[in-house]
């Protein structure tokens, strides 16, 4: 089909579909799934995505900027509550996945070819795991949108941007991968999770993996009650921008975060300011070889890596970033991957 809309609907559910606008005769800029609300007949929730082939066209390869801006759709839009998206994949988009209602569930899902950003959360109670977000597209000044892996910002009671909170949002186990071709000529440089206009309260970010040409790896402007726990952020590439750090700061309003832990982190660059921040256990890169399999795409660690068994057991996730119990060794291992002795290279893990 060319397009689906769900609106003022419950309890439906959605799959095995393959959904682009390059099935119509005339191939349009639109946003390729929808679910919403409807000021008159009412909300949508409990609504069930899933296996879903979504694209604005199955190859972009001789795409330049202009298709990427004004001719790639983006994939899904949802401002409603409690709808599940998951193990879909979304190919060659202008934002892949955007959520403003509470209570979503963003599983699985792969992202593959954007030029905006991969994933937004604005809404309360996200649930935003295992999800694979990779090759962003178009700068400027072809393209003034600062794009992002993962962004999400608040919106208050007065309607303003940065004035509220967004609660109870868990990232874990996502991976953000700015340039699987660090050479290609279109290749943006992304901001990896990107959250400026807090507060964010109440969120867990774990086990997620960003490798990303740009100083944001993992961002939070305005941070309350939060913790960052067993990430791993690393450059894509030399010079800058970047190196990426992990970053937890005060709001743009001056007001500082607070009660914030950053533990079991492995990041090339950390910039830690608030109140009762709590900052142990984490690494600096400065020799990703050293540590890793074959930085930056695969970051298992290596038997020799300074970062097995040097974590704390407080507050890290009980799997890993493959679903490997934590731990293996006798301790806890930083950043996103727990190292299984030989056991990495008998399954043939690629990738992050």
């Amino acid at each position: 089909v060319r397009s689906v809309s769900v609106q003022a609907a419950q309890n439906w559910r959605l799959r095995d579909l393959s959904i682009s606008p390059s099935y119509a005769a005339v191939n349009t800029q639109i946003t390729i799934v929808e679910v919403t609300d409807n000021d008159y007949f009412g909300p949508a929730r409990d609504i069930e995505l899933a296996d879903l082939d979504i694209f604005s066209v199955a190859d972009a390869s001789a795409w330049g900027a202009d298709e990427w801006v004004n001719l790639a759709s983006s994939g899904v839009g949802i401002d409603a509550d409690r709808i599940s998206l998951h193990d879909s994949r979304l190919r060659n988009v202008r934002f892949g996945i955007g959520v403003g209602g509470a209570h979503a569930r963003i599983q699985r899902n792969l992202v593959d070819g954007f030029s905006a950003d991969g994933l937004r959360g604005l809404g309360d109670d996200g649930l935003f795991e295992y999800n694979r977000v990779q090759n962003d597209y178009i700068g400027d000044p072809d393209d003034d949108n600062h794009d992002d892996g993962f962004q999400s910002w608040s919106v208050g009671a007065d309607g303003q941007v940065g004035t509220g909170e967004v609660t109870g949002v868990t990232l874990r186990g996502n991976v953000f991968i700015n340039a699987t071709d660090p050479g290609n000529p279109l290749r943006n440089s992304m901001q990896g999770i990107g959250c400026f206009d807090g507060f964010y309260v109440d969120w867990v970010v774990e086990n997620n993996v960003v490798i990303t040409d740009h100083w944001h790896g993992i961002s939070f402007y305005g941070m309350r009650d939060s913790r960052i726990v067993n990430n791993t952020v690393i450059d894509l590439a030399d010079g800058e921008p970047g190196p990426p750090w992990i970053m937890v700061t005060a709001h743009k309003d001056g007001r500082p975060s607070s009660n914030v832990i950053v533990r079991n982190n492995l990041a090339t660059d950390f910039v830690l300011e608030g109140d009762n921040i709590v900052a142990d256990h984490n690494l600096v890169i400065e020799d990703a070889p050293a540590l890793f399999v074959a930085p930056p795409f695969d970051l298992h660690l290596l038997p020799a890596s300074a970062a097995i068994d040097a974590g704390s057991a407080d507050l890290a996730p009980p799997l890993d970033a493959d679903l490997v119990p934590r731990p293996q060794g006798v301790g806890f291992d930083l950043g996103a991957h727990e190292f299984r002795g030989d056991a990495i290279f008998r399954d043939g893990f690629d990738g992050a």
